[in-house]
């Protein structure tokens, strides 16, 4: 053993290499595989470069065709750009719009700063009146839309689609999925497919009202902040109709929201029941940019919001803002969308009593109200009836009714104080009972009256015809007594039944 310590060194080394052969060539195939497959060409490489060409020479059918080549073989977000060119160059704007939408939202797209230039300008412009279509299948399968290919999922966003029928089809790998589907202007609908299954769920997502009040915000910021607050809607099975869109004047937009009818209408003709206000309002300088965000949710038929909430961001970039916008909607919309409401309806004996519900302003009696669930205060108040205060409690079940029964003033402190109406007094029609007693006396009186007249006249004349000429009258009729008195009674009961009836009542 002695003898071999000087050797030891090279033992060593010996042995190390003996065990690191074995791993060197099993790693080396793997190399040159690796090394040949990078110099190998890219097999959709050549039919871009056809593409391209025939774009070139305005053959767009030949280049969208070797562009779906392509994307076949390879599903790459830049090829979705180069699809967007043709659509572009062909007039096709609401296609171009779509597909450099999404290839701007592809987190996977290669940086290349001509071809984000050119779709940021496209996109700027919004495109025209449509509706969305988002699909919901296994990763990786290719989706067409009217025999075009529109992405592989999933999707970064929804596909703008016209307004109409559709037929979409999911091609998976050796199995496809289609179904026909009725796009509806600024609506989202939704297309489930389950491969496994076959089934095929298509549902039109309910929507939201959004309006955006900006101030110093980057025109380069405002795609990426709109599909924050797009998809977070969408994580909540919601959609968002702008209202920029809906009313593509300043003046009528600006002039809508300020009113709740206005609104209310708005939300009828697209049934939308939600209202999502955004304010941003960004200072400081380009490099150092200060965010200051506000969001509130309110259902279109109650007044106090679902919810509401404000942040911060400096010197932040849009890519950091998007995505705190994105989080705080998705929180705000979670928690609003599913506070529970109830309805009451109010009545009162006098009607037209002033109701106050919380912070509402007084209405009117008789009414119906939309609010949140809980305890709210009441108070109400009528000229010349005591004034109330009571609570009520809203729940989400069955409509509360409430009906209010107000105690009259008595005395002094009846009359109204200062700056109160007059209270209106009302003369109630006459009783039926009275008309009809009225009228019977009348019509009594009348027959009394000519009895009475009768019997006058023939007080004194002989009750007998005379057979003989000359000879004297033997009986004598003595009716004046009666006549007089049946005329008398008439007479009265003429004058009492027209005072029944013509006598109004005491007003009240």
């Amino acid at each position: 053993m002695r003898a071999l310590r000087p050797l030891l060194p090279l033992i060593v080394v010996l042995v190390g290499w003996l065990v690191s052969v074995p791993s060197v060539l099993a790693q080396a195939p793997k190399r040159a595989s690796g090394g040949h497959g990078r110099a190998k060409s890219d097999p959709s490489k050549a039919l871009v470069d056809q593409a391209l060409a025939a774009l070139e020479s305005k053959d767009f059918p030949t280049a969208t065709a070797l562009l779906t080549s392509a994307y076949r073989s390879a599903p790459r977000p830049e090829l979705l750009y180069q699809l967007g060119r043709v659509a572009m160059a062909a007039g096709r704007t609401l296609e171009a719009h779509d597909l450099l939408r999404r290839y701007l939202a592809d987190p996977a797209r290669e940086p290349d700063e001509t071809a984000t230039k050119l779709a940021e300008d496209l996109v700027a412009a919004g495109p025209p009146d449509s509706g969305s279509l988002s699909i919901q299948s296994d990763p990786g399968a290719l989706v067409w839309v009217d025999d075009r290919v529109v992405g592989s999922l999933p999707l970064p966003l929804p596909v703008l689609l016209s307004p109409g029928s559709h037929n979409v089809l999911v091609e998976f790998s050796g199995k496809k999925l289609e179904a026909p589907v009725q796009i509806r202007l600024s609506r989202l609908t939704e297309v489930r497919m389950s491969r496994a299954s076959g089934a095929v769920l298509i549902s039109v997502l309910p929507a939201i009202l959004l309006w955006s009040e900006q101030a110093g915000v980057p025109v380069d910021s405002g795609r990426a902040l709109s599909d924050a607050v797009e998809q977070a809607a969408r994580s909540e099975q919601y959609t968002m109709l702008s209202i920029a869109r809906l009313l593509r004047k300043e003046s009528e937009r600006s002039a809508c929201v300020l009113k709740d009818d206005c609104l209310r209408e708005l939300g009828k003709t697209t049934q939308a029941e939600w209202l999502l206000k955004l304010r941003l309002v960004v200072t400081g300088e380009p490099k150092r940019l200060n965010w200051q965000i506000g969001l509130q949710l309110l259902r279109l038929d109650i007044v106090e919001p679902a919810a509401e909430t404000e942040l911060t961001c400096s010197s932040c970039d849009a890519e950091q803002v998007s995505a705190k916008l994105k989080e705080a909607a998705a929180k705000l919309l979670g928690e609003g969308l599913l506070r529970p409401f109830g309805s009451i309806s109010v009545l009162s004996e006098p009607i037209g009593a002033k109701v106050q519900l919380g912070v509402r302003s007084a209405q009117a009696t008789p009414f119906r109200l939309t609010l949140w669930k809980g305890r709210y205060g009441l108070q109400v108040r009528h000229p010349n009836y005591r004034e109330q205060q009571q609570d009520v409690e809203i729940d989400s079940g069955s409509p509360a009714e409430l009906v209010l029964r107000l105690e009259p003033l008595r005395g002094e402190s009846a009359l109204p104080g200062p700056g109160q109406p007059l209270p209106l007094l009302v003369r109630p029609p006459r009783p039926k009972w009275r008309l009809a007693l009225g009228g019977t006396m009348i019509g009594l009186g009348g027959a009394l009256l000519a009895v009475g007249g009768t019997g006058i006249a023939l007080d004194g004349q002989c009750v007998s015809p005379v057979t003989v000429e000359g000879a004297a009258c033997s009986t004598l009729n003595n009716t004046r007594p009666v006549g007089s008195f049946s005329l008398l009674s008439g007479l009265a009961l003429m004058i009492s039944g027209t005072v029944l009836i013509a006598l109004p009542e005491r007003r009240r």
